[in-house]
């Protein structure tokens, strides 16, 4: 497994080497030491917009992300504010087919965007804290100062919530 750095101060893409043969395939998971107290996996019809979450304060949490089924676009805001990347974002498309993971450090808010066109995406994440919705806060996914480039503009499938964030220069900061 290869570890990429991101655009992103401590966060960092995974990229799986594995091998297969008629049996099926194998490959090793990342090596992060992290604690992970909790797995999370969604099931998200094509188009669906899920995010930017993130929890406040001691309820931060890093997550390793992965998709088991389908294609989805994954973003992540830096919202440290003594961070070398405060306030930038980046984005990968993770797949089934490669298997990349993508590891995520508290501090950043995170979503993704079903990108398959005729098929759900099943998206999976292992947290280092648990969930605590007291602490739940959202950045707004289209936020004019980030800019974020999603691939896919039109015909979006977002909960309320979601579309009710706050805006950058609202939200809560670490």
């Amino acid at each position: 497994m290869k570890k990429i750095e991101t655009k992103i101060e401590g966060a960092y893409l995974y990229k799986v080497d594995y091998r297969d043969d008629e049996r099926g395939y194998f490959f090793e998971g990342a090596q992060i030491e992290s604690g992970f107290v909790q797995s999370n996996h969604s099931a998200s019809r094509p188009r669906v917009l899920r995010g930017m979450h993130y929890q406040a304060g001691d309820s931060a949490q890093g997550k390793l992300c992965w998709v088991s089924f389908g294609e989805v676009f994954d973003v992540f805001v830096d919202l440290r504010v003594n961070s070398p990347t405060y306030g930038k974002w980046d984005g990968y498309q993770l797949d089934n087919w490669y298997k990349d993971r993508l590891w995520i450090p508290k501090g950043c808010a995170h979503g993704f965007l079903v990108t398959t066109p005729n098929i759900p995406a099943e998206f999976n994440y292992l947290v280092d804290n648990k969930y605590d919705p007291k602490s739940e806060r959202t950045l707004l996914w289209n936020d004019k100062d980030l800019d974020i480039k999603w691939p896919i503009t039109n015909g979006l499938i977002i909960s309320e919530k979601d579309q009710k964030g706050l805006s950058f220069a609202e939200c809560e900061k670490f």
